[in-house]
């Protein structure tokens, strides 16, 4: 595995009433095309296995990791404690898959002609709610009403 973040960290807290307990994450760069510059990773926090959690800006530039109350619970942690982070990058694909491209050839070919003239963001958004369904069966229905918006159906 190809880890961005494999280091021990101290959990720290915002200030102020309801202030979440988090992980600073400065060895990885907010994404300039995703909202608010979020990055999605996988790993663990102390072998404890985290997936598809949101880095979120800290207003410095940088990214953070919020820990959640029963991810403390389970690792009995708390603000000052340190913490062992092993994390990667969670991204799904840009492209088309092969799975999407053989969907894609049972249907008009414009549906294909109309996906690739989409812009960058409009693709990414679309498969990313492909790929991040939980299910098989939510899965194909993503595909398909990604199919119908192409058709105009949707």
């Amino acid at each position: 595995m190809n880890y961005q973040v494999d280091r021990e960290a101290r959990m720290e807290r915002f200030s102020g009433k309801g202030g979440w307990t988090y992980v600073h994450i400065p060895e990885i760069a907010p994404d300039p095309h995703a909202a608010f510059g979020w990055v999605t990773v996988s790993g663990t926090i102390d072998q404890l296995p985290i997936t598809k959690r949101k880095l979120m800006p800290k207003g410095d530039g940088t990214l953070f990791l919020a820990v959640k109350a029963a991810d403390r619970k389970k690792l009995k942690k708390e603000v000052g404690d340190h913490v062992v982070l092993k994390l990667y990058i969670d991204e799904h694909p840009e492209e088309l898959t092969q799975e999407l491209l053989e969907c894609f050839a049972q249907e008009p070919p414009e549906l294909l002609e109309r996906f690739h003239h989409l812009n960058r963001f409009m693709k990414k958004t679309y498969l990313d709610q492909i790929y991040s369904a939980k299910t098989e069966e939510a899965k194909a229905e993503r595909i398909l009403k990604m199919l119908r918006d192409l058709e105009g159906k949707g």
